[in-house]
């Protein structure tokens, strides 16, 4: 989900680039999450090699767009804002966001400032999820 401009990447408080920084950091986040589990391995082949790879016949994949351009109603916004929120709480205390962007997430969260995303009207919501199914 994103909360930046749809022409710009500049939020008009903080560094631009703060989405990007976001995915980068979850990223991030799981690949230590990932490392820390005992046995992993890491995968060098995509999902639908995977299934395959153990036995499945029939694999299929399937992406799903959600695509909600600017200006969101009410709802859209505040779900932006829980993403945000969660986003933070997860990855700021694992020190893989710096203080200006835990501080530019602060403004963007704060109902009674200038910059809170749920009173933009340049917010929106693009994302896509693949989802691999497979049967025997």
């Amino acid at each position: 989900m994103g909360c930046r401009r749809e022409h710009s990447w500049d939020l008009g408080v903080g560094r631009p680039g703060l989405e990007v920084r976001l995915d980068a950091a979850q990223d991030a986040w799981f690949q230590r999450m990932r490392a820390g589990l005992d046995g992993s391995t890491r995968t060098t082949v995509g999902w639908p090699s995977l299934l395959r790879q153990v036995g499945f016949g029939h694999v299929s994949s399937q992406t799903f767009l959600v695509d909600q351009p600017a200006p969101l109603n009410d709802a859209g916004r505040l779900a932006v804002a829980d993403r945000l929120s969660w986003a933070a709480e997860r990855l700021a205390p694992t020190g893989l966001l710096d203080d200006d962007d835990v501080t530019t997430i602060d403004a963007l969260l704060d109902a009674d400032g200038s910059h809170y995303v749920g009173h933009r009207d340049d917010t929106y919501v693009l994302s896509a999820q693949t989802v691999h199914v497979a049967r025997r």
